[in-house]
């Protein structure tokens, strides 16, 4: 993908277009089950984390942030609320 973007947002348009189905985040989780706690791999897809970022602009923008700088802090993870 040779394709210069000028926001995250088109970066992110772009690689969707392109890796919809592929995989682009991995990572492991912790669940619970019948034979116990055991750990699996999550996987997310270019198209979901598209949606994601969707989803999550739309929530700030609610708030009244559209146009504003935002800082998001937190500890490196795809799924921040766990």
């Amino acid at each position: 993908m040779n394709v210069v973007s000028s926001t995250i947002r088109d970066l992110l348009v772009k690689a969707e277009t392109s890796y919809n189905s592929c995989d682009a985040f991995r990572y492991k989780e912790k669940s619970e089950g019948e034979e116990g706690k055991k750990t699996i791999v999550t996987h997310k897809t270019y198209t979901q984390l598209k949606q994601d970022s969707e989803k999550f602009s739309a929530a700030l923008n609610s708030l009244g942030e559209k146009n504003t700088h935002v800082a998001i802090i937190g500890a490196s993870s795809y799924e921040w609320e766990r």
